[in-house]
C-alpha cells in the first residue's frame, strides 16, 4: 500500500539533490571568489540571489530567518567589496 501522492517517491529524490547542487555551488562560489575573475563574483552574487528569493518564497520558519540572515549577510559583503574586486587585473 502506497501513501502520500504518486510523485511523492519522485519529489523525495528531486530536493536533496537540487540540495546537494546547491551546496555544490556555493562550496565552488567560495573556494574560487579568490581569483581574479569577474564571472566568480558574479557566480557568487547570483547563487546567494537565488537562496534569497527561494528561501523567501516558501514556507517560512526559524531555520529559513537563520539561512536568509547569512545569505544578506554574505551578499551585502560581496556588494560592499564589489569596488575592490572590480579594481583587480583580469
Amino acid at each position: 500500500m502506497q501513501t502520500g501522492s504518486p510523485g511523492s517517491a519522485v519529489s523525495g529524490w528531486i530536493v536533496p539533490i537540487l540540495m546537494f547542487g546547491n551546496a555544490a555551488t556555493m562550496g565552488l562560489s567560495g573556494l574560487a571568489i579568490g581569483k581574479p575573475q569577474k564571472r566568480f563574483y558574479y557566480l557568487a552574487a547570483a547563487v546567494l540571489a537565488v537562496n534569497v528569493v527561494l528561501t523567501v518564497t516558501d514556507e517560512f520558519g526559524i531555520f529559513d530567518l537563520v539561512t536568509l540572515v547569512i545569505d544578506l549577510v554574505l551578499l551585502g559583503i560581496l556588494i560592499a567589496t564589489l569596488r575592490m574586486f572590480h579594481a583587480r587585473k583580469t
